[in-house]
């Protein structure tokens, strides 16, 4: 297995972890409602394109991976 095939699943990972424990995760932290609406759009907003990055670096790689690649 090559390393650019490992770091497009490890954007698409973090980007959807990103995105979806954004809110939980600032909640806690800042009580500010307009404070936690402007950075869970900016950290959704990075997520979101870490998932688009590393689903077309599969789709240009070759988009095979696991049980097909033995």
């Amino acid at each position: 297995m090559d390393f650019k095939y490992v770091i497009a699943w490890v954007f698409v990972i973090i980007g959807a972890l990103m995105t979806f424990l954004v809110k939980p995760i600032i909640s806690k932290k800042v009580e500010d409602e307009e404070l936690i609406e402007k950075y869970t759009y900016i950290i959704k907003t990075i997520g979101m394109w870490l998932v688009i990055i590393g689903a077309l670096a599969i789709f240009f790689l070759g988009g095979n991976f696991g049980a097909g690649n033995q």
